[in-house]
């Protein structure tokens, strides 16, 4: 399956590589390889992940303390956050209302 972002969550997983760039030189890229990493997962195994809210799934990404929120849509999976793990979940919960 296809993984697609919503056009807030490529702005968050953007902000996030940047961040960590800035941070250390290098890491940035590793925070995409990561992402990229969990993408594949996601594609082979869309329902693997668990729950967070209602009918959304969150895949946490390995090595940074973030997860794709994401749910299955017909014949993609469709990101509609990239979520940092130490973020209030109330925080998600209202960024999903309406989705």
């Amino acid at each position: 399956m296809k993984v697609v972002y919503r056009d807030a969550a490529a702005r968050e997983y953007l902000d996030a590589l940047d961040w960590y760039e800035e941070r250390q030189p290098g890491l940035g890229q590793a925070f995409r390889r990561a992402v990229r990493q969990a993408e594949r997962r996601l594609s082979e195994f869309p329902e693997s992940a668990p729950y967070v809210d209602r009918d959304f799934r969150g895949c946490l990404i390995r090595r940074f303390p973030y997860q794709l929120v994401y749910r299955v849509e017909d014949d993609v999976i469709r990101v509609y956050a990239v979520f940092h793990c130490a973020q209030d979940p109330d925080q998600l919960r209202s960024q999903l209302e309406g989705q």
